[in-house]
């Protein structure tokens, strides 16, 4: 996927409130809802609750490049192993396990939870 470019006109004066309104979408039961987002340099962090009917909800992480004049951006979530690689604690904290085979996924937590010293043992994971 490539970027998404804004009219060189618009102005976003808070870029992860307009993220945060991006990934945001559906409604009870379907769709995918931001819990906690984070902006790191010019990548844009969120632990994003994923509902599918008949299908157990999960947290996973969206990550997107972004760029201020004019305001675009480059979405994608953990399964694709983004490049950016310092999500924040408190977003990791929130993420449900891996559904099997999701190897890109694994290496994007590992190297992000080895900014931290790796990922606590034991974690409790509720969902939200």
């Amino acid at each position: 996927m490539g970027w998404l470019i804004y009219n060189a006109f618009e102005s976003v004066p808070c870029p992860q409130a307009e993220l945060d309104r991006i990934c945001t979408w559906g409604d009870q039961g379907d769709g995918c809802r931001v819990l906690a987002s984070a902006i790191v340099g010019r990548a844009y962090y969120a632990a994003a609750r994923i509902e599918r009917p008949n299908v157990q909800p999960r947290i996973v992480a969206l990550v997107a490049l972004f760029q201020r004049q004019p305001f675009g951006y480059k979405l994608m979530d953990e399964t694709v192993g983004p490049n950016e690689r310092r999500c924040p604690r408190q977003i990791l904290e929130l993420l449900t396990p891996i559904w099997p085979g999701d190897a890109w996924a694994a290496e994007w937590r590992r190297d992000c939870w080895a900014q931290f010293g790796g990922e606590p043992q034991g974690r409790q994971l509720q969902l939200v």
